[in-house]
């Protein structure tokens, strides 16, 4: 008998799962609210930015972030300012993680040149609004070198995100 109940709640239990399956669609909304084109259809910044990359607008790189937590951030940010972005290396910081090394573990974000200001404005807020490590760790640093050979940057390493300035002339 116990075995015929155990039966008949696992057939029930798959049958369950297979329905809420089928029911459920991909979920194709954006964070930043209601994101449509011209043509009704949904998308991201990123999408947007591709679109309009491809259209003949130019870009630039605003910043250099070296976390996956800065990242993370900056992109919700401009994605509710609907800022069209792009990040360049966006897993590097997870392969190859430590102190910050430009041109081996960072993040480029890049926007188009008409929103550039606005990009840089929320840039700047967003580093000024970081929390400030108070006191660094200084002996889980050293206890890390001279342990293990290798330092972590604490995860609210205040140095971890650099604006590109914008280049001009030619």
């Amino acid at each position: 008998m116990i075995k015929l109940t155990i039966f008949a709640v696992a057939v029930i239990l798959i049958f369950a799962l297979i329905k809420r399956l089928r029911d459920n669609s991909p979920d194709t909304g954006d964070a930043a609210g209601d994101d449509t084109g011209e043509d009704g259809k949904e998308y991201g910044m990123e999408t947007r930015f591709y679109e309009e990359v491809r259209s003949g607008k130019n870009t630039a790189p605003i910043a250099r972030a070296y976390s996956r937590f800065d990242s993370m951030f900056i992109k919700s940010m401009l994605q509710s300012e609907s800022i069209p972005f792009h990040v360049e290396y966006e897993h590097m910081s997870g392969l190859r993680s430590g102190v910050k090394i430009e041109n081996y573990n960072q993040m480029v974000v890049s926007v188009l040149d008409e929103d550039y200001d606005d990009a840089i404005l929320v840039i700047e807020e967003y580093i000024s609004n970081k929390k400030k490590d108070p006191k660094p760790s200084r002996t889980r640093n050293v206890f890390e070198g001279v342990l293990f050979g290798w330092y972590v940057p604490s995860p609210s390493y205040s140095d971890s995100v650099e604006i590109i300035p914008r280049k001009t002339g030619g």
